[in-house]
């Protein structure tokens, strides 16, 4: 049983709960987190790496600072300058040593499948092993997979033939694993060395090889970090924060490392440039809680609401056949409409859906704007919930209408399908199957 307080006595659950459940939280996952069997004990894989080569030093009679000895980018610098070899030899030897200490593909430091739980679209990974993708499809996931290589030019073809990643399609069941710092089955694209970090740095600020922008537009304000096992007095950790265009309108929140302790001076930075909270749990005990906590949701509840009018009745079948493919590779996504009533209260079911629902899909249409049913039942329920915190409005223009006369359209929060920036009217497309089909990749990428 864990000895902190309760993570409700640690931080604010409700907020976190909002951030999961709209799906706005990003995983980081430093080089604690990954861990390996050395001499019968766990080790972060990082610093097992690192003692392979103080072992390899020892057996030559290199001398070196024996304090620093689980420092990787210090000892495998001294092994790299000592014994005169090329980069990439010292990069095969970590790759051997990676590939020996987490062949088995079955195994997955329990961590890692708490996480894997969690209904976040990106995590960014920091560690060259591939513990988290074993994870998310051990837990039905089918993730994608994004290795960043320093050493090679923005816009060159290398590096356009890595960006072979749909990021239209990446979303809770097909979450993206972005390798930041390389992995071992591209050795070239490791960053191990003091060399190579200096490189990193050197490559990210002076735009040789600018992270991609198709990543970056993954990172929003309003996202909240999770971050596990991260040295925070680390240089490069504040260098991975600018790179990842952080700033204090996220949310951040950081369990204790073991060993690594963080100064008042560095917490007071994190917190002010940042908006870091410091949560005083252990990443086990973090992790377990908030899958806990990400377990306990609802089912996605869709309710979409509509004129009752023929025109509009015709529309709403094109919708369901356009998002059925969602339901089918989400099975806990529920969608609810009028004509599901076969008999009883008719308004009073519909009450008690739109209670349920946490993502509402009204569609627009003058008929929508002048229902009275509509603007008497709908609406206000819808309003309440979305003030509260219960729902999202996600509208769809149907038709061309006087949407913006109906005050809840114009609050914040309500995004339109399928752009909130395009305005688009679906029923002002030529190709009505190629509207919806936009309103449902949309839909998949702003929900699931």
């Amino acid at each position: 049983m864990s000895a902190i307080p309760p993570l409700k006595d640690l931080l604010d659950l409700n907020e976190l709960g909002k951030s999961l459940k709209k799906k706005r939280c990003i995983l980081m996952l430093g080089p604690r987190i990954a861990t390996v069997v050395e001499n019968d004990i766990d080790v972060p894989i990082m610093e097992g790496l690192a003692l392979e080569f103080a072992r390899r030093l020892d057996g030559l009679n290199i001398a070196y600072e024996k304090t620093a000895v689980r420092n990787l980018s210090y000892v495998s610098q001294m092994f790299l300058r000592e014994q005169n070899i090329r980069k990439e030899d010292l990069r095969k030897i970590a790759k051997t040593y990676i590939d020996e200490k987490s062949g088995d593909v079955n195994y997955i430091p329990p961590i890692y499948l708490e996480l894997a739980n969690l209904p976040v679209r990106v995590i960014v990974n920091t560690t060259p092993d591939d513990f988290m993708v074993r994870a998310l499809r051990k837990a039905g996931k089918n993730p994608s997979v994004f290795t960043f290589n320093f050493e090679v030019n923005s816009g060159s073809d290398r590096n356009a033939a890595q960006l072979n990643v749909n990021f239209d399609t990446v979303g809770v069941t097909q979450p993206l694993v972005f390798n930041l710092f390389g992995n071992a089955s591209d050795p070239n694209s490791m960053v191990i060395t003091e060399a190579d970090q200096v490189s990193f740095v050197r490559s990210i600020l002076e735009g040789s090889s600018r992270l991609p922008q198709e990543v970056l537009q993954l990172f929003q304000d309003d996202n909240t970090y999770l971050f596990f096992g991260f040295n925070l007095e680390n240089w490069q950790f504040r260098l991975l924060l600018k790179s990842m265009q952080l700033n204090d309108k996220n949310r951040t929140l950081s369990p204790q490392s073991d060993n690594y302790p963080v100064t008042e001076i560095t917490k007071t930075y994190l917190r002010h440039e940042f908006n870091f909270h410091f949560v005083d749990a252990r990443m086990n005990d973090f992790a377990r809680e908030i899958s806990q906590l990400a377990s306990s949701f609802d089912a996605e509840n869709v309710f979409i609401s509509y004129a009752d009018v023929e025109a509009d009745r015709k529309e709403i079948d094109k919708l369901l056949q356009a998002l059925k493919p969602l339901r089918i590779t989400n099975p806990r996504l529920r969608i609810w409409h009028r004509a599901l009533i076969s008999s009883g209260d008719v308004e009073q079911q519909v009450a008690a859906e739109l209670e349920k629902a946490n993502i509402i899909i009204p569609l627009l249409s003058a008929d929508y704007l002048g229902d009275d049913r509509i603007l008497s039942t709908d609406i206000p329920i819808m309003d309440r919930r979305l003030s509260q915190g219960q729902a999202e409005i996600a509208p769809v223009i149907l038709k061309q209408c006087y949407w913006e006369a109906l005050p809840l359209m114009l609050k914040e929060g309500v995004e339109r399908l399928p752009d909130n920036h395009l305005r688009a009217v679906v029923g002002g497309e030529t190709n009505e199957d190629e509207a919806f089909r936009s309103v449902a990749a949309a839909f998949k990428k702003r929900f699931l």
